[in-house]
């Protein structure tokens, strides 16, 4: 798994950087992933839309347009997908019946 956050915060004073400030204008999260896995992020309980650049099954990026306060983050969250897991039982089942039936 390979994942970017890219955000902005406001200049504090000339030249500093300072993280209590909060995050301004668009945040966004780009991922990689494997194949066959289901991949969500939200911030503030609400999820994320997703951006001009975003590729399933393998790359995806999303984009949050609201400021985000210095306590508040992203979730990334992901699982394998159910379907190929019953895909994969279904092809073990049928070369087991292959293997009785020679």
């Amino acid at each position: 798994m390979y994942y970017e956050i890219l955000h902005m915060r406001k200049m504090h004073g000339d030249d500093k950087y300072v993280s209590k400030e909060p995050v301004v204008g668009t945040t966004r999260v780009k991922l990689r992933f494997p194949p066959n896995f289901e991949v969500g992020v939200s911030c503030k309980t609400v999820p994320l839309v997703p951006a001009t650049e975003n590729d399933p099954p393998m790359r995806y990026s999303f984009e949050w347009n609201e400021a985000i306060l210095p306590y508040q983050g992203v979730t990334i969250t992901w699982s394998k997908k159910e379907v190929e897991r019953g895909a994969q039982n279904q092809q073990l089942l049928a070369a087991a019946d292959l293997t009785q039936q020679c």
